[in-house]
């Protein structure tokens, strides 16, 4: 059974990393309280940009990597069925959900490359196009089951089943979680500031009591001023890659906002979380089919292909500002940041031989520009709402009413949010146009 399940690794971590964020955004619109059920998504995508940093003692140990992961995830989400009882329980899931898929996937990502760098080695089988193309109709189907039903019981359990069937599937893997020959303590008192400050908000938000969430938010604050010190650091520190890489790398991170948190906000707030779905449906058919897609374009136009990428995500960023073309615009975003994102792995693999790390390293600087992106977007939002004020907006989301100026702050924001998104692009061509004359 563990041979048969390992085939679909890939389809349960895109589960697994997909179906969350429609499962907590869902959440936040099952009661009244707006502040209550949005913290459980807020954990979720806090330890889902944090938890490789949190973790990073195993880089070097990608199969261990992958264990952690979903035996959070497993944990996670089996409290999140209690929910109902306690909103604690979904707090605690939306830590074990964010490290699940992140690790799991990542672990996945890091073992396929060096399964290529050693095609003499035996390897699992893989599944064909046909079963993957099914495969991903059933992800869409069970989405939107969760996406019709918004039963938060049903949808935690719908997830456990996954990451028990994903455990049994992965269990063909070497279990052996060994403690590192270094280890950075700093890492985890990170992890255990970020889950007290969220604790300290969910008992703040239970009792009513104003000050708790004013520690946690303080908290909370210090967790991300030190995550972008540390980030900074490694920036500087890593010798054994350019500043071009560097900006390569992080241009995934800056992308991936419109499929993920903006993509919540501006679609589920205006429209509904219903047609938020087709933002999924739309980031899952770029993964099915947006590497035909690039290699189609890479034949039509006689440009580099990094000129290709960034101008192709450029155009998918225009394209979301109009609404028809904003799921294209999506497709095109994530099918070619993806595209760019092994291109830059390709190419630091050949230029530094580091075949054990090299999509992890990547992954480190695809944090550090989507906690700027997270940065340009709230401080944006929080800007352009100050006549309405933040919470309207996020009332907006739960309830779907949207007054004309909560619609100009979400509008404003996607401006900003994509004007940065532009800068950065030509920022990264002029970097990559002066290292070619150099």
């Amino acid at each position: 059974m563990a041979a048969k399940l390992s085939k679909f690794n890939g389809i349960f971590s895109i589960i697994i990393n997909v179906v969350p964020f429609l499962i907590f955004p869902i959440l936040i619109t099952q009661h009244g309280d707006v502040f209550t059920n949005i913290i459980p998504y807020a954990i979720y995508y806090a330890f889902r940009r944090s938890a490789l940093i949190l973790f990073r003692d195993w880089e070097h140990q990608a199969d261990q990597l992958g264990w952690l992961g979903l035996i959070a995830g497993v944990v996670g989400y089996g409290l999140g069925v209690f929910g109902q009882l306690t909103p604690l329980f979904w707090d605690l899931a939306g830590a074990g959900a964010g490290i699940a898929s992140v690790l799991y996937s990542k672990a996945l990502s890091q073992a396929k490359r060096l399964s290529n760098r050693q095609p003499r080695q035996p390897v699992q089988s893989k599944t064909g196009h046909g079963t993957q193309l099914i495969s991903l109709l059933g992800v869409m189907i069970l989405l939107g089951i969760i996406a019709i039903l918004k039963i938060p019981t049903v949808n935690f359990a719908l997830m456990l089943i996954i990451s028990v069937l994903a455990l049994i599937g992965y269990s063909t893997r070497p279990f052996q979680i060994t403690r590192p020959s270094h280890l950075h303590w700093a890492n985890y008192g990170l992890g255990i500031l970020l889950l007290f400050s969220m604790m300290l908000i969910a008992i703040g938000r239970q009792q009513g009591i104003g000050q708790p969430i004013i520690w946690g938010l303080a908290l909370l604050l210090v967790f991300l001023i030190v995550m972008i010190i540390l980030l900074a650091i490694n920036w500087y520190n890593n010798q054994s890659s350019t500043k071009g890489f560097r900006l390569r790398s992080m241009l995934y991170g800056a992308c991936a906002q419109y499929w993920t948190m903006y993509s919540t906000v501006f679609i589920g707030a205006i429209y509904g979380v219903k047609l938020y779905y087709w933002v999924i449906v739309a980031y899952l058919a770029a993964i099915l089919f947006g590497g035909l897609v690039t290699k189609l374009i890479y034949r039509l136009l006689p440009l580099s292909r990094l000129h290709i990428n960034v101008l192709m995500i450029a155009l998918g960023i225009l394209m979301t500002f109009w609404l028809p073309s904003y799921f294209v615009g999506v497709f095109f975003i994530r099918s070619f940041a993806n595209r760019e994102q092994n291109n830059t792995i390709d190419l630091y693999e050949q230029t530094t031989h580091n075949y054990t790390t090299s999509y992890l390293i990547n992954y480190y600087y695809s944090i550090a520009a989507g906690l700027v992106s997270q940065l340009v977007m709230w401080g944006s939002l929080l800007f352009f709402a100050k006549d309405t004020g933040l919470s309207k907006v996020l009332s907006a989301f739960t309830f779907k009413t949207v007054t004309g100026q909560e619609s100009h702050a979400i509008t404003m924001t996607h401006a900003t949010l994509a004007c940065y998104m532009l800068l950065f692009i030509a920022y990264l061509l002029l970097t990559a146009k002066k290292q070619d004359a150099d």
